[in-house]
């Protein structure tokens, strides 16, 4: 199956799960009580469905909050965010389905024990807020391990649920967050190593007048000498001390000219010099075709 085939049956699974949990969140806020419910409740004589989920809704919606009770509004949310998440192309895994099951079945609980602590009872859910789930675990968990003992075994059920079902570590965020006046002391201490190591490589910038020269801290300025010609120093970039003198026109333009003539006489000379060194090449391969033409034919004849 293609890539493509793929992602296109994610969406359609995402709109649906979507579509559903509105469809489920619809059904349990408009459940009402003369509604008939399958193996639970039945009205005689049979009257008008009031659940906007028409009989289906009535049916589910009746199951689900006789078992579970307020927890049963967990399950559209739960189902929306799955539809959310495939909507968007990330994939899914089974510890995320035991996460969510495992998140109602503790709220059921919790709920339970704390209708039964303070005594909570609310005319819309007759079976407890908790359902019938919540209260048959709450009795077995009072004769075993007494309310505290629930309340605890009920928590650790929550609180591992939420780490299943939780997009990020819970754990990364709780131990590994480093408070806010340690991480300013580390970026403190990384901005001084690093202007120590630039110190260590810097070099010294020589201003002279007017030109910048770099010169290393230990290295000393010497005359350099080219096939017996020593080259200039440093101190010729220096502004001269002496007032400029300033030329006219006239000799400025003759300077100019001079320096043209010289320059295409040494562009002529060097263009003669290249053809005079063809002409010799091209003499010297005729005749050297000629001799090797002559000891051809003398062979030849022989």
């Amino acid at each position: 199956m293609g890539e493509g085939i793929k992602r296109k049956i994610q969406v359609v699974v995402g709109v649906v799960s979507v579509m559903g949990s509105l469809y489920l969140l619809m059904s349990f806020l408009t459940h009402n009580l003369r509604d008939p419910v399958l193996f639970f409740r039945a009205t005689d004589p049979p009257e008008p469905i009031r659940n906007l989920g028409g009989v289906i809704g009535a049916y589910i919606s009746g199951w689900m909050i006789i078992l579970l009770g307020v927890a049963a509004f967990f399950i559209p949310l739960l189902l929306f965010a799955f539809g959310v998440k495939r909507m968007l192309g990330k994939e899914g895994h089974r510890i995320y389905l035991l996460g969510s099951v495992l998140f109602v079945l503790s709220c059921s609980l919790i709920f339970s024990l704390l209708s039964y602590t303070f005594d909570i009872s609310i005319a819309q859910y007759p079976d407890g807020i908790g359902g019938l789930f919540g209260k048959g675990v709450e009795s077995l968990a009072k004769s075993l391990v007494s309310i505290p003992g629930a309340y605890i075994f009920s928590l650790a059920m929550f609180f591992s649920s939420v780490v299943l079902i939780s997009p990020v570590s819970v754990t990364s965020l709780a131990f590994q967050k480093k408070p806010k006046t340690e991480r300013k002391r580390q970026i403190v201490e990384e901005r001084q190593q690093v202007e120590k190591e630039e110190s260590k490589h810097e070099e010294k910038f020589v201003i002279l007048e007017g030109h910048k020269a770099i010169i290393s801290e230990h290295q000393a300025v010497k005359p350099m000498r080219t096939e017996g010609y020593e080259l200039p120093s440093l101190e010729f970039l220096n502004v001269s001390s002496t007032p400029s003198v300033k030329h006219s026109k006239d000799e400025l333009f003759s300077d100019s000219t001079l320096i043209e003539q010289k320059l295409e006489d040494f562009v002529c000379k060097e263009y003669e010099d290249k053809e005079y060194h063809k002409y010799q090449d091209y003499v010297q391969l005729k005749q050297a075709a000629k001799i090797k033409h002559i000891k051809n034919y003398i062979l030849y004849n022989k």
